[in-house]
């Protein structure tokens, strides 16, 4: 996770009926037990140097809500920043329904239902094993329990996410193998994603950057980064901007599609300690 023009805001669109989920059939269906790898598992060295799980992507899968195991492709990047930024949005009453493209362990997730308390999340997964260590180690069930009717966690190609009506505001965080997904450097998939908003939707990106470090090391995450925003850009055009964090040789970045809310009116509803950021969003220019 748009055109607003009255009390505009990320991720803003007025607010829809309860939406009802819509099953569609993908990998990892059955909700049989879920065997974690050992380089996933919080004991193991490898999972300590790299740090927990990150948010990740995800696709539709039928079943119960909280109850599949979803898929996780591991982010090889620093996550502190995106969490930061996903709260930017201004504390008001939230969009519903909000798509959570690259779910992770849920971490993105708590944070939005504790920042919009009407917001209803749908999150796809790519990794039912790292869905399991959320659950197991992370409170990913116990906030399953909390938010029975606002959290709905799908496992398959979240490129394919969809809700009837369209998505209020889609959050995409999709990596794979420390390097954001192909297909985010097509216009075509933006413009898919676009057509899976209703009216004055907006789409939120982990865009990368610098900080990025590819098992590929012709991926670079600074080169991936602009062919990205150049992507969005054919599809958005100036309604596109970005925000830049951290240094030249370790930032990372953030887009946001649609009209930027006025500033004033923004820091207002943001928490204290974001307030200082709703003046660094700039528009993209290739």
């Amino acid at each position: 996770m748009p055109a607003a023009t009255a009390n505009p805001s990320l991720l803003l669109c007025p607010s829809p009926q309860n939406p009802r989920r819509r099953h569609s059939r993908g990998r990892g269906e059955n909700p049989g037990e879920v065997q974690i790898p050992p380089q996933l598992h919080p004991r193991s060295r490898s999972f300590q140097k790299s740090g927990p799980p990150l948010p990740r992507v995800q696709a539709p899968s039928p079943g119960r809500p909280g109850k599949h195991p979803q898929h996780i492709l591991p982010l090889q990047i620093p996550h502190q920043h995106l969490l930061r930024r996903v709260r930017h949005a201004p504390a008001r009453r939230a969009p519903r329904p909000l798509a959570l493209l690259g779910f992770g362990a849920g971490t993105a997730a708590r944070v939005l239902l504790d920042h919009y308390p009407d917001a209803v999340l749908h999150g796809w997964e790519l990794d039912p094993a790292v869905v399991q260590v959320g659950r197991e180690y992370f409170s990913l069930g116990r906030l399953e329990r909390e938010h029975r009717q606002r959290l709905f966690i799908y496992v398959g190609n979240a490129l394919n996410a969809t809700v009837p009506n369209g998505f209020s505001g889609i959050v995409v965080d999709l990596f794979s193998k420390g390097s954001l997904i192909p297909e985010l450097q097509e216009p075509a998939t933006w413009e898919k994603l676009r057509g899976r908003l209703r009216k004055g939707g907006r789409i939120m990106v982990n865009v990368g950057g610098s900080c990025v470090e590819a098992e590929n090391r012709l991926r670079d995450g600074k080169v991936v980064m602009e062919e990205t925003l150049r992507a969005m850009r054919e599809v958005f055009g100036e309604k596109l901007f970005v925000l830049s964090l951290g240094n030249r040789k370790d930032d990372s970045s953030l887009a946001l599609t649609g009209d930027l809310p006025q500033l004033e009116d923004w820091k207002k509803r943001l928490p204290g300690p974001l307030k200082c950021y709703a003046h660094l969003w700039e528009p993209y220019s290739a």
